[in-house]
């Protein structure tokens, strides 16, 4: 009797509990872990200050940090190029045509998570004989849960003279953490926060607008992307930024210039100084 009262209760409050779920990946990794990598790369390589090499030719040495299989190693080398212009190098895409070699490596680039549950975790549930009709798991019963996603990067630099091989300058190692945090309670959610997101979002999408119908169709009036970084000019040509710092240019009138021809009173254009006789 008292079994078929807790299974009564459980029925019923699954019927005023919300549920929310995070579709599966198609990609080798989820749209949160890379955005989570890409975080914690983007605040490492800021740490690293290269202006010691500032209006020196440099070489990128790529092959300690690369991986086929995984785009985050591409980023990375990205992002460091990126933050060498930044601080005045000038890079060389061989090693004969540079005077420094700068030789990064990784750490570590991953992602890692933890859960945490207040309930009943899914169980399986052996099947004995012909009893077809009994399930094969009982699904998960959560009063209260949190996922919390964290990704890491490691990243070392160091610089040597390519002639003779004497070494110029280390960076020391450079590591950033950025995670994402998601909470479901009595089953909805996920309440997601973290430094990926703007504030507190539900179920993917801002907590103010959870309820809220779209105010227009998806596609329509998109804002124009983000700057991946502050405006700055590295070394553009001197014309070019004339063109986009000069004034408009203003007409102005010649007192000494010769009066536009007037057309006589047959209608032709006679030029300047000619006097029209009549026969």
């Amino acid at each position: 009797m008292n079994s078929g009262r807790t299974i009564l209760c459980l029925l019923l409050l699954g019927l005023f509990t919300g549920c929310g779920a995070t579709r599966l990946p198609n990609s080798v990794r989820t749209g949160t872990e890379q955005l989570l990598i890409s975080d914690a790369i983007d605040h490492a390589v800021e740490q690293i200050d290269f202006r010691l090499l500032a209006d020196q030719t440099v070489f990128l040495e790529e092959r300690y940090v690369t991986e086929p299989m995984d785009r985050a190693y591409p980023y990375l080398i990205s992002s460091l190029k990126q933050r060498m212009m930044a601080c005045g190098c000038i890079l060389k895409n061989t090693r004969e045509e540079a005077e420094f070699v700068v030789e990064p490596r990784s750490g570590g680039i991953g992602t890692d998570h933890h859960d945490l549950l207040f309930g009943i975790p899914a169980v399986q549930v052996p099947q004995v004989g012909a009893l077809t009709g009994v399930p094969a798991a009982i699904p998960e019963i959560a009063i209260a849960k949190r996922q919390n996603q964290r990704a890491t990067a490691k990243i070392g630099v160091f610089a040597y003279h390519r002639e003779t091989g004497k070494p110029v300058w280390q960076s020391g190692l450079a590591k950033d953490d950025s995670a994402s945090t998601g909470v479901w309670v009595m089953g909805a959610g996920p309440f997601q926060k973290g430094a990926i997101h703007e504030g507190t979002n539900f179920a993917g999408g801002s907590l103010a607008s959870a309820l809220e119908l779209p105010a227009e169709l998806p596609g329509k009036k998109r804002k124009p992307p983000a700057a991946i970084s502050q405006p700055a000019i590295f070394n553009a040509p001197v014309d070019l930024v004339a063109k986009k710092t000069e004034p408009p240019k203003t007409l102005t009138v010649d007192a000494n210039a010769q009066p536009l021809p007037t057309p006589d009173s047959d209608g032709a254009v006679q030029p300047a100084g000619f006097e029209s006789k009549a026969p």
